[in-house]
Parts: C-alpha cells; structure tokens; sequence
C-alpha cells in the first residue's frame, strides 16, 4: 500500500493491482479531482489510458505509467507518496533490468544457432553468412534492432532472433504494415513450416479482437497492422495479461513521431512484452535521431532520455548493406520525352499559377496551396488529361483547350504500352515473355493504364485494395481481388504478367524478384522512401524457392525503366531523389542520425512534396536542365 500525501495531509493510498495495474483510492471528492489533474496532466503526454470511477473515488492507471511517473518523480511525487516496499522493489527491479540491458551477453555461437533452429524447429533454412553475423551480436540481448537494407532478409533475422530465444509456450505478436501479413506468413512457413494454425491474423476488434486470441489457444504468432492496434490498446493488455510475451515491430518507423497515437499505443502494448523486443526498419530515423526516441522506449519498455535512446540504439543496431548483398547491378534506363503542344499549354498555365503564388508565402495554409499545385505539376507531366477530369480546372479551361487535351494520347501511356508489349513478348531466354511491374503514384493514371493494357488482363494493387480474410495459406480460397491473389496470381500463373501499383501501397514487404525483373516508373514523386521501397521488391537477396542454390538476383539482371518529361517538374524529381538517396546512404554508412533520411517517410505530405523541396524549387527553378 501506498499512503498518498499533499503538504503532509493524508489523501488515500495507492495499491499494486495485480502484475500490471496501479490503483488510486482517495478519501473525499477534492482529493480525487487534485490527485487525478496532477496525475492527468503528465499522462496526457503518453496518451496513457486513466479509468475513473468517481462514485467509488478511485482511479487505475498501468503499471508502466506509474514507473514514468515515478522515474520522473512528477513534482515531487515520491515525495508526496510513501510508496510500499513491493512497489518501489518492482521498480527498482524494473530499472535494474533495463541498466542490464546495456551489457551484452556472451553465449551463442553459430553451431548453437544451427542446432537450436534444427533440432527444436526442424528448420528448412539457416542464415546466411551476413545474417548470421547480425544474429551474433543480436542474441547477446533480449531486445535486438536490424536496419538493414530492404531485400537483405531482415523478416528472416527477426524470425531466427526470436525461434533461438523463445521459452516455453512463449508466444509473439508482430506489429506491420496492412501489406506485411503475406510476408511473414511466407516466411515462417518456408523457415519451419508453421501455417495457419500456428500464425494468425488479427483483423477482428473489441470483443471479437479477444474472441480471435481465445479461438487459437495453440497459436504461437500474431499478426496486427499498426491501426488496429491503436484502436484495440485495452483488449490487447487484457489478452496479454497473463502468458509470456515476445513482440516485434515491423517497419518500426511507424512509430517515429514520439507523441503520435500510434508511437504511444506501441509502447503501452510492449510493456506487456516481458521476454524479446525487436525493431527492424531499413530507415531507422527518416527525419532526425529524434525519430528514435519512442523506437529505443519500446525496446527497454521504460521512459528514457533521447541521448540514451540514440546510442543505445546505435550501440545494438546491425545492418547489412547492399554492397554485402553481391547482387548484379541494376540497370537504369532513362526513358525521354516531351510534352505535345497541347499538353504544353496546360502546363504553362499551371507553371502562371505557381509563379503568381511564389511572392506571397507567409502562411502554411499559402505554402499547403503551393504544394497542391506542385502535385498538379507531376499530373501534368505525366498524363495531363487526369486533370481534365478535375471540376476546377475544366470550369475555367477554354473548353477547345480541354477538349485537344482530351484529344491528343500522353507520351508516357503510349510509351508505356511499347514497353510492355516488348517485355511480355516472348523470347528464346523467356519463352512465356518477361513479367513487369508499372508504378504510379496517382490512381486516376492507374485506372488509364489498365485501362489501355486491359488486352494483357493487368492486376491493379494501391490503397484501396483489400488485403485477404479467409485462409492464405490455400490459394484457393482467396477472394478475388485481393492483394493476396493477385501477388499469388502473378507469382505462379503465366497468363498474369502485369500489375500496375501504387509504391505507398505495394512498396513494403513485397517479394517479387524471384519472378518480375523489370519496374516501369509512369511518374514518381518526391517521396525517396517509396522510391527505393518499390526498387526493393524485384532487386532483392533470396534463393529461388524452385531451383536451390539459384539466388535469383546475382544471375538475372533488374531493369528500371524511368520516363521522364523533358522541361518539367520530373526532371527536378529525378534530381531531388538522387540527392536524398546519396544523402541517405552516407548518414547509414555511419550510423549518423542527427540528420534527416528523408523528410517525409510516414508524413501525410501529398506527394512526399515536404518544405524542402518546395524550397528547392524555389531556388533552382522548376526543371534541371
């Protein structure tokens, strides 16, 4: 029990509730409301969850909470506390573990790592030589961060970390990207043949959320997109209340902005996570080394500092770089071409509005309204007649200008279609023909595409697109249309060769190399992100799964094709995307986070179009000659 005290006067105690909770019981209405603001106040930060019960005059808070509170001591609140014994030694435990995190341990050596995979888990795969190497140094601790190249394997190393340390009936929940689930089903099933009945999907809520977890009692894995965790924090501390916990976050940039809702979720829900955490991302910190504050918080589930948080995770990161990967060189194909003088026209009225825009930026609302005609630039540029499509631009077009517009066919959809006519063609090395991935940004250029390509019944994969329900390790059972399907359909049938994707919608945790050696860039945005995401779905480090000792990457060469309109804003994209990726890769080569990756990773910036580029644009004009 803990006796709660303000200015020596006697307002209630405070009581440990069972492994994780913390109970407030005051003795007047006052006490209540002054006890609860000072404690709210704090808590509001961590978006912590607070449960009333004014008619009894108590409040709950977790455990976790209380520990912050506590490590901080919120305005004296040691001093106003006297705090039981068992408390303050669980806290004090829980420090002690977390300073104990700091010194590695030494014990697992690479026959170990074979053994325990083979012998425990009949394991069909073991690490390769460079994921072996990061396991080393992983398995010294039981919190672990990969930030390896995306291709290089890390579902992998995150599935080996955590098969080596699991316990007894220990069980792990991954949180990931709505386009993650495929991924890591695949993933254990071809590590150690686990399907469905050992790994499971959550997309249920509320009490169907803890109705999933009861239906599979054996279950070992679970999968939850990052929203859905958000939306379901309590139902998820209840289920883990009691059993052993593991946790892994995917893509753990997800939770970079440190106040976010999601950020915050995360890191309640992983101090249930009482055996291994681990973060893996091929961006770690997109935006600075703040962005690893809540990443490092999650790993030692406790409130820390960000100087510690930086070198801790720079102290146990690994990373495996592309060079390691020794995989072909991809080719880069710049594709020119220029605007008809229709589309032209269109386009210098859009550049009259941006030049009439530029003297007067003073206010964000101007800077917003100044990227959305930026964005409308990179339409332009690519097939101008979705503009025509727009209420505000055909109520002031000259409607002879619309209807030319409409008239005259976009260079990049006809050269679009040669390009894939030529691959899909058959040839003596390829006999069924090439497959190839389309990437666009905008939808409405999708809708066009497949549209135009609808002979060669092309599949479509962007925001919309539903992910599977039903079982997905039977193919068979897979509803049309999904993003399952359509990846199996392109995987294993000849007659599917094209899809045409959206990178922010198929560009994470999508393998596609073993079978699709070409991407054809339509448009691209600023988003370097996306961009090195999508590259990273065809040019990867794998075996085949049907032809062993075949690594797919280091015999076949990938192609990029890029089209690019001369004098437009794709020539200053293009320029942009070449210097934040060669930022990118000098900040990483040197684990430097004190600068940003990329400004816009995760950013609800339309376009990936963030300040800097604007400013670009502002100072080097609007196309590189």
């Amino acid at each position: 029990m803990i006796i709660y005290k303000i200015r020596g006067d006697v307002l209630g105690s405070v009581d440990l509730v069972g492994e994780w909770g913390v109970s407030f019981q005051l003795d007047s209405l006052s006490s209540y409301r002054t006890v609860l603001y000072s404690i709210r106040v704090p808590l509001q930060q961590l978006r912590a969850n607070i449960v009333e019960n004014v008619s009894d005059l108590s409040f709950r808070i977790e455990l976790s909470d209380f520990l912050y509170l506590y490590a901080r001591n919120w305005r004296g609140f040691r001093g106003h506390a006297e705090i039981s014994e068992e408390l303050t030694e669980r806290a004090r435990q829980f420090f002690r573990d977390t300073r104990e995190l700091d010194n590695p341990q030494e014990g697992w050596g690479e026959e170990q790592i074979r053994q325990c995979l083979i012998n425990e888990y009949g394991s069909n795969r073991l690490p390769t030589d460079f994921q072996m190497r990061n396991l080393l140094q992983m398995l010294q601790r039981p919190v672990a961060a990969t930030f390896s190249v995306p291709g290089s394997g890390k579902t992998s190393e995150a599935i080996a970390y955590w098969l080596c340390r699991r316990g007894e009936d220990e069980r792990l929940l991954v949180a990931l990207p709505k386009v993650g689930f495929l991924a890591w089903e695949e993933e254990f099933d071809q590590w150690i043949e686990w399907g469905r009945e050992n790994v499971v999907r959550i997309e249920q809520s509320g009490a169907q959320l803890r109705q999933a977890f009861a239906d599979n009692p054996d279950a070992k894995v679970f999968l939850i997109t990052y929203q859905r965790l958000y939306r379901n924090v309590p139902e998820l501390l209840d289920v883990m209340v009691d059993d052993d916990w593991s946790m892994i976050l995917d893509e753990s940039h997800n939770i970079k902005n440190y106040s976010g809702a999601y950020s915050n979720a995360v890191r309640r829900i992983g101090y249930r996570a009482n055996c291994s955490r681990m973060i893996l991302t091929g961006t770690p910190a997109p935006q600075g080394r703040m962005d690893l504050h809540a990443q490092c918080e999650f790993l030692l589930r406790g409130r820390i500092d960000l100087d510690r948080a930086v070198n801790f995770v720079q102290e146990i990161g690994v990373r495996t770089t592309k060079a390691e990967l020794n995989l072909l060189t991809p080719r880069e194909e710049l594709v020119y071409g220029e605007l008809p003088p229709a589309h032209r026209e269109l386009y210098n009225i859009l550049l009259g509005r941006i030049s009439d825009s530029i003297g007067d930026l003073d206010t964000r609302e101007q800077l917003r309204e100044l990227r959305k005609y930026v964005v409308d630039l990179m339409r332009a540029a690519s097939n101008p007649a979705v503009l025509c499509q727009i209420p505000e631009y055909v109520e002031v077009l000259p409607t002879e200008i619309v209807a030319e517009i409409l008239s005259t066919p976009s260079w990049k959809v006809e050269r679009t279609l040669e390009l894939v006519n030529d691959l899909v063609t058959p040839t003596e090395e390829f006999p069924n023909g090439r497959k190839v991935i389309v990437w666009s940004y905008f939808n409405a250029n999708t809708d066009v595409l497949g549209d135009r390509l609808r002979y060669l019944n092309p599949e479509i994969i962007r925001g919309d697109t539903p992910s599977a329900t039903g079982d997905v390790s039977d193919s068979d059972s897979l509803e049309d249309g999904t993003r399952e399907q359509i990846l199996r359909d392109f995987k294993n049938r000849d007659d599917c060769r094209v899809i045409i994707a959206n990178p922010a919608a198929c560009g994470e945790s999508i393998s596609l190399h073993h079978w699709c050696h070409d991407a054809i860039y339509f448009d691209r945005s600023y988003n370097a992100g996306h961009y090195l995401q999508s590259q990273d779905r065809i040019h990867r480090f794998g075996t085949h799964p049907e032809r062993e000792d075949y690594m797919t990457c280091r015999e076949q060469v990938v192609t990029y094709h890029i089209l690019i309109t001369r004098n437009t804003i794709d020539t200053r994209i293009a320029r942009r995307l070449e210097d934040k990726i060669t930022n990118q890769e000098g900040l990483m080569r040197g684990a430097e986070f004190s600068q940003p990756l990329f400004e816009n990773i995760g950013e609800p910036l339309e376009a990936g179009v963030s300040d800097s580029d604007i400013e670009d644009l502002l100072v080097n004009g609007l196309t590189e000659e």
